[in-house]
């Protein structure tokens, strides 16, 4: 009899022993969970900034590519503008946590890289096709440091984005644009600027050059469309209450 009541006993202060430790084991898991669950929270408001960032940039990028069929600004170094343009799709990836949205919203972050890749390629082919046409011009001496000029006002006629180059003449003053410059002041214009929209009125594109504008245009147009819509995802990821996949911002160890 006393071996029953000694070995019921012990079963009774093992049975709570073992009671206390897994409510110990759950109170540091609940613990844990809870500290995990505030860690993710504060990572997601961390990142709908950089989202809500991306969307006013991409829908930036994209407003300028239709508007103007190209990204960088452009001046007389080619190459300069090229490298600017890659700056400014850079800071689609300026923010220190840009790179860890790929952990929570991965294919937003696919979709980021590929239309960033084909908008600088776009650039790249728009200015080459600039620079090809520069090359080509058969202007007048006087005209010749506004080469570029006349080569960008070529294209932005072929691509149907605006005239080009423009001279306007009032009475005793004159008006120049281009797709780069302006110039205005008393009659009568200044030789070059005279030799600039002559040299550019007297160009006329080739069957290939149309055809090359033809391309810039739908391909601007189409990209211009993509950063439109992904600017619309990244809008709609930044208002998600919940922070989705895992990254080692949001790990505690144990």
């Amino acid at each position: 009899m006393a071996a029953s009541v000694a070995s019921a006993a012990a079963s009774i202060v093992i049975g709570a022993m073992f009671t206390v430790v897994l409510n110990q084991l759950w109170a540091m898991r609940r613990e844990h969970d809870d500290r995990v669950w505030v860690l993710r929270g504060q990572h997601l408001q961390r990142l709908h900034p950089i989202l809500q960032t991306d969307a006013g940039r991409l829908t930036d990028l994209g407003g300028m590519l239709v508007k103007y069929g190209r990204l960088s600004p452009t001046g007389p170094d080619l190459k300069g503008s090229v490298q600017e343009g890659d700056k400014t799709l850079n800071l689609l990836y300026g923010d220190v946590l840009s790179h860890d949205l790929k952990s929570h919203y991965s294919e937003y972050d696919q979709q980021k890289e590929k239309v960033i890749e084909r908008v600088s390629a776009h650039d790249r082919q728009f200015l080459d096709m600039a620079e090809a046409i520069r090359q080509e011009l058969r202007i007048p001496g006087e005209a010749e440091k506004h080469r570029l000029e006349i080569a960008l006002g070529v294209i932005e006629r072929c691509m149907h984005l605006g005239p080009g180059i423009t001279m306007t003449l009032t009475s005793g003053s004159f008006n120049y644009t281009s797709p780069i410059s302006s110039n205005g002041g008393n009659s009568p214009p200044p030789p070059d600027i005279v030799a600039a929209r002559d040299g550019f009125n007297a160009y006329h594109p080739s069957a290939r050059v149309n055809s090359a504008c033809e391309e810039l245009r739908s391909q601007a147009d189409g990209l211009g469309k993509q950063l439109t819509d992904l600017s619309a995802e990244a809008r709609r990821l930044a208002e998600q209450t919940i922070l989705l996949g895992d990254c080692p911002y949001v790990r505690i160890e144990p």
